[in-house]
């Protein structure tokens, strides 16, 4: 295939490479027209799509404009080259003796060789297909899409992470919350947790989910449950070594990212959970250290 494009340019250039030879050769601008009957005619060989098919397309004002518009455009073309070609000559100081048919036919050559090398039937078909099967990824992108914003079939692929046995690592959670992404929507994932947590549905594999994604950087930009900390740590709360773990991440998260300060939950709220969890204390101790370093009330910027 790359050979036969590469054919084709070198039989595409002898079209534009007769009006520069004759431009060379010395011959007047009242040859331009031939050339340009030329380049039109391996328009209406090469791109017959481009042209209107029936006499009635022809009245319609629009696709007229559209053929005149393409003519100028040839003409255009072919007097560039003719007058580069000119230009050539005047700089050498020398007219090559060619014959005028010796140009003409350098073009014309071009309309046979290029046809040899492609059928725009082809073309037309490719294109065809090709719309096809774009329509057909759209088509399935958006019931993927459609998929994805689905709570019954959220909560039915997301059973397994449910499911995972208690002493799954964090790795192998992370590992099941990011397969599940490419199903699910990452809020509704977040929605799932929170209503499983809340209802007494969740197990520690899935508390411990909702722990990950309530303190990683990128989810909590990314969600539209703000503050996800907030909701995150509430539903949680109830075991000091998940808070703690969950104070240690946001706290490594935010200070990656001094932005995420807004989405840190209150002073007050930290405070209380570090009289009942004591062995959440220092975790969250550095939770607060840090929410009031980047507080700018409290460190205005100079």
């Amino acid at each position: 295939m790359k050979k036969r494009l590469r054919l084709l340019m070198g039989a595409t250039a002898l079209l534009y490479l007769g009006p520069l030879t004759a431009g060379l050769a010395g011959y007047g601008w009242p040859v331009v027209p031939v050339f340009t009957a030329i380049f039109v005619l391996w328009m209406i060989v090469m791109r017959p799509f481009d042209f209107p098919a029936t006499l009635a397309d022809w009245a319609k004002p629009s696709i007229l404009l559209g053929v005149v518009v393409r003519l100028l455009v040839q003409l255009a073309l072919v007097a560039l080259c003719f007058g580069i070609g000119r230009g050539i000559g005047g700089i050498l100081g020398y007219l090559p003796p060619f014959p005028l048919a010796f140009p003409l036919g350098i073009s014309i050559l071009s309309i046979p060789l290029s046809r040899l090398l492609w059928n725009p039937a082809k073309e037309q078909e490719m294109n065809q297909f090709l719309d096809e099967a774009l329509a057909g990824v759209e088509e399935v992108s958006a019931e993927i899409s459609a998929g994805r914003g689905d709570p019954e079939r959220a909560e039915s692929l997301m059973q397994p992470l449910n499911g995972l046995p208690p002493e799954a690592s964090e790795t192998e959670i992370w590992q099941d919350l990011t397969r599940l992404r490419a199903s699910v929507d990452e809020d509704l994932m977040i929605e799932v947790l929170l209503r499983w947590a809340q209802d007494g549905q969740a197990t520690r594999p899935a508390l411990r989910a909702l722990m990950l994604m309530g303190s990683d950087g990128g989810v909590i930009d990314r969600s539209v449950e703000q503050p996800l900390p907030v909701l995150v740590l509430k539903a949680i709360q109830h075991d000091g070594a998940l808070v703690a773990r969950f104070a240690h991440r946001l706290t490594a998260a935010m200070t990656e990212d001094d932005h995420l300060w807004g989405a840190c939950p209150n002073e007050t709220f930290l405070n209380t959970l570090t009289d009942r969890h004591p062995e959440a204390k220092a975790d969250i101790q550095a939770l607060i250290a840090l929410n009031r370093s980047l507080d700018p009330e409290t460190h205005p910027e100079a």
